[in-house]
């Protein structure tokens, strides 16, 4: 009875198709796989990338460049830069407000020159803010003095563990 429907010119067409169906079911179902396969190794690959991101050593550059951030810069270094741009430095002092160390800087020097001196010091120096005080016309000059307050690391353990302004630590 079954050789009857096989060999059956009318059943021909279902067969056909039935055969086709089949073959396109299996073509989807290999593409989905294929995909399926490209998604675990991408996943795979950013986990990979994770791990060996989390057990990477950390490198000492940044720290370097964080102790460099803050690192106090004395006030004859200001002096320096100024006189790179022409300036004539006169007098230079120090005070320190709070977590802010104030450069005061007297001198003489064209304007050009003291614009100058600005640039180069906001240009070298980091977390600096220089204000000009006193600018005054003194025969064929210009007399200035200018603060640069500069902000001050926090130091050493020892030194902020016995402020008088921290709410912890050992008095």
């Amino acid at each position: 009875m079954a050789s009857r429907f096989l060999h059956d010119p009318k059943y021909a067409l279902m067969y056909g198709l039935l055969a086709l169906l089949l073959l396109l079911s299996g073509a989807l179902l290999f593409r989905e796989a294929g995909q399926l396969r490209e998604r675990a190794e991408g996943m795979a690959a950013e986990n990979q990338l994770l791990l060996s991101y989390r057990h990477a050593e950390r490198d000492a550059a940044h720290l370097d460049l964080l102790s460099s951030l803050f690192q106090k810069t004395p006030a004859s270094a200001y002096g320096k830069l100024l006189e790179e741009a022409g300036v004539s430095v006169e007098e230079i002092s120090e005070e320190k407000d709070g977590n802010f160390h104030k450069i005061h800087v007297v001198g003489t020097g064209s304007f050009s020159q003291i614009v100058r001196g600005f640039d180069i010091i906001k240009s070298k120096e980091v977390w600096n803010a220089v204000k000009l005080v006193r600018l005054k016309r003194e025969g064929t000059v210009l007399s200035f003095a200018i603060e640069i307050t500069a902000f001050q690391s926090r130091g050493t353990y020892e030194e902020e563990k016995y402020r008088t302004d921290r709410s912890d630590g050992d008095r």
